[in-house]
């Protein structure tokens, strides 16, 4: 999906602000290089990569080396930082640079606060990690309450007003892109956050986004960290380590409380938890060699086995763990959204070929997923992407429509429907086309049996 604004760059998008279409944007050589996916994710790896570094900057400023190896340590570990900004490609990536690169400058802040230099790089840092998701607006606020709590001579030095104001200005693209468009990045995040009273507790959202934040960030990670941050007074009464706990233990509050009552994602929690790295690291290489050694290896352990138990669901798992029926066949079964797409893709345009007869017919799709059909199916034979529906599930192709319909008919299209995310294209597009016709079903199998399937579809007699 993030793919998609690299083609069309904007100030702002609709769910997320720019920074990763410029990311992928450079990895990919302007687009050149865009067929080919590690260098639509080659930015995710040299970006955890440069975090490592951030990383290890940070806590050997105020610790030992040893002790920052042991951070670099279980920043890989992290699921969230190894994978979710790591390898796929999400605004996480570049919010995650600027993120360690903001502790950094908090660490050196803490040394001299008198300093400009820093005070203007993390103003910098700041605005960047907020351009790249909103989440960076934390590292503020972890800022003004250790300053309101701690220490309110702050509020007397003019650096720390220039910081904001730097910060401000990166924003600010963010701030009127907004306005142009009735603050509809506003009202699309704050209605997935906004808690509503009448909904009752919801304890199994609760236990679910506490057992995805233990997967997603590593429980030897988790674990680690709350047992210093209680049991470790000497590391949490120093200034840097409550402004780290400001900036994290607000969000992650925030997001527990939220689980209550709506639904959340467990990678929201990644920052809360690369922001207490630190701690951890400290803590854990004041231990003896052997504790140290043995933890690693136990935490490298399930790292491990974790990845290959994913390698091997995605690649070897007879057929499918999700649903066994058609039309439904796959249905919750995570593991597809990784397998069978590129050979889907290629009998697709096979069928499209053929019946296409050299035309340039687009596909069309009614939610923003469309663009992994976009990617594995529309890409290969040059054809574009058309959304039609509300731009509330639409979400960037609402903005993306502006330059399809400028060169492409969509008098006749085609549609793929998967059938993990089956639903009735009839009843979808029966405001837009007089006439659906199935075309062909396009099975996949895995490890010999049925793992899901595309069902193609001619939508023809445009009513504009």
């Amino acid at each position: 999906y993030y793919w998609t604004y690299a083609h069309h760059l904007q100030w702002n998008y609709f769910d997320h602000p720019p920074l990763v279409a410029l990311w992928i944007k450079f990895f990919t050589a302007n687009l050149l290089l865009q067929d080919h996916v590690f260098f639509i994710r080659l930015g995710s790896i040299v970006s955890c990569a440069i975090c490592s570094y951030f990383i290890f900057k940070t806590i050997s400023t105020i610790s030992t080396e040893r002790a920052a190896l042991v951070g670099v340590f279980l920043y890989n570990i992290s699921f969230y930082a190894s994978i979710s900004a790591g390898v796929i490609i999400t605004p996480d990536v570049p919010q995650m640079v600027f993120w360690t690169l903001s502790m950094y400058m908090l660490t050196k802040l803490f040394e001299d606060v008198n300093r400009w230099k820093y005070w203007l790089l993390f103003g910098i840092s700041a605005g960047l990690c907020i351009m790249s998701k909103v989440h960076g607006v934390f590292l503020w606020g972890g800022v003004f309450l250790y300053a309101l709590l701690y220490r309110r001579q702050l509020f007397a030095k003019p650096q720390i007003y220039v910081a904001g104001i730097i910060t401000l200005f990166i924003i600010s693209p963010i701030i009127i892109w907004n306005i142009q468009n009735d603050f509809i990045t506003y009202n699309f995040h704050s209605e997935r956050v906004t808690i509503d009273k009448n909904s009752g507790l919801q304890w199994q959202g609760l236990l679910k986004e506490i057992i995805g934040q233990l997967i997603v960030n590593n429980p030897f990670n988790i674990v680690l960290i709350f047992f210093f941050l209680f049991f470790k007074k000497s590391i949490n009464n120093t200034q840097l380590y409550r402004v780290l706990k400001l900036t994290a233990l607000p969000l992650l509050g925030i997001i527990i409380l939220i689980a209550f009552f709506r639904q959340t994602l467990p990678h929201w929690s990644g920052p809360v938890y690369i922001t207490l790295i630190p701690v951890a690291a400290i803590g854990l290489a004041e231990m003896t060699q052997r504790t140290i050694i043995n933890t690693l290896r136990w935490a490298c352990l399930y790292t491990v086995v974790f990845y290959l138990l994913i390698i091997a669901a995605v690649n070897f798992y007879p057929g499918t763990f999700g649903k066994g029926t058609e039309p439904y066949l796959g249905k919750g079964d995570i593991s597809l959204d990784a397998y069978g797409w590129k050979e889907a893709g290629e009998k697709f345009g096979v069928i499209y070929n053929k019946i296409a007869g050299g035309s340039k017919h687009p596909l069309v799709c009614n939610n923003w997923w469309g663009a992994h059909e976009e990617y594995y199916f529309a890409r290969p034979l040059h054809i574009e992407m058309i959304g039609l529906g509300s731009m509330n599930v639409l979400h960037n192709y609402a903005w993306k429509n502006k330059y399809t319909f400028s060169f492409t008919k969509p008098d006749t299209a085609f549609c793929i429907v998967h059938s993990d995310e089956y639903y009735d294209v009839r009843k979808a597009y029966a405001g837009y086309y007089t006439k659906i016709d199935s075309l062909a079903t396009i099975h996949i199998l895995r490890n010999k049996l049925p793992a899901h399937n595309f069902y193609v579809y001619r939508l023809s007699g445009w009513l504009q």
